[in-house]
């Protein structure tokens, strides 16, 4: 499994085998708040690299080209939406280019053959901030642990987060004991109930379905004014 260093385990009685696929080479999910597959955590059996191929200035992050890679095992063409990617001026430039490639993966499904994309809120891993680092037992892992912006109010929304422990020091000794939950003092006033959690979520996934239709809207005016470049694969 491929984690990023701001990734941590909320909830030690979960376990990532819950979201293995044992037919899939690669477990993806989909970011609650918007249309991104996450490249923040993933699970590989077989993993490519993007050999050499230049990346645009703007959006050079993984999170982006993951996107693109995605293409590549269908006999789709990835310039259809290149353009939007190497002519990008904005983040909603971006996105756009995040729905393009979205929009092509869902008329080519041969992808699903060897590779899964876990529909929002059933993903191993989510963002702290998207409940003001409030957590329910069905978490596991909470994304967005970055120690310089922890217990700090004054941060965009997104970047900031309270810790949910009474202390953050760890025995490493209980790590091979049964006793090894100890390792997890929990602050009780950010431990919530599910149904609490869930609306909470629920109200993102709502807000985030509204902006993804902007962005599909930009995406496929892009491809009515380009239809030039051929849908097939040229590899």
């Amino acid at each position: 499994m491929m984690i990023d260093a701001d990734n941590g385990v909320i909830n030690p009685n979960r376990f990532i085998e819950e979201f293995i696929l044992e037919d899939k080479d690669l477990i993806f999910y989909d970011r609650i708040y918007d249309n991104e597959v996450a490249a923040g955590s993933y699970i590989a059996k077989q993993w490519a690299d993007m050999d050499d191929r230049p990346l645009p200035k703007l959006g050079d992050t993984d999170n982006i080209a993951i996107h693109t890679i995605l293409l590549y095992t269908t006999n789709i063409n990835p310039d259809q939406c290149g353009g939007l990617w190497w002519n990008a001026k904005n983040f909603t430039d971006i996105f756009a280019y995040i729905a393009c490639i979205r929009i092509l993966l869902g008329k080519d499904l041969s992808w699903k053959k060897r590779i899964a994309i876990l529909p929002k809120r059933t993903a191993w891993v989510r963002d702290s901030w998207l409940t003001d680092s409030k957590w329910c037992e069905n978490d596991f892992i909470i994304h967005g642990w970055k120690q310089s912006y922890m217990n700090k109010e004054r941060l965009y929304r997104r970047k900031k987060w309270t810790c949910p422990f009474v202390s953050a020091a760890v025995n490493l000794s209980l790590c091979t004991q049964e006793s090894y939950v100890l390792n997890w003092p929990y602050r009780a006033d950010l431990k919530k109930k599910c149904s609490v959690i869930d609306k909470h979520l629920h109200s993102e996934v709502t807000a985030a379905v509204s902006q993804i239709l902007v962005y599909d809207k930009l995406a496929l005016s892009y491809l009515n004014k380009n239809p030039s470049v051929n849908s097939s694969s040229t590899q």
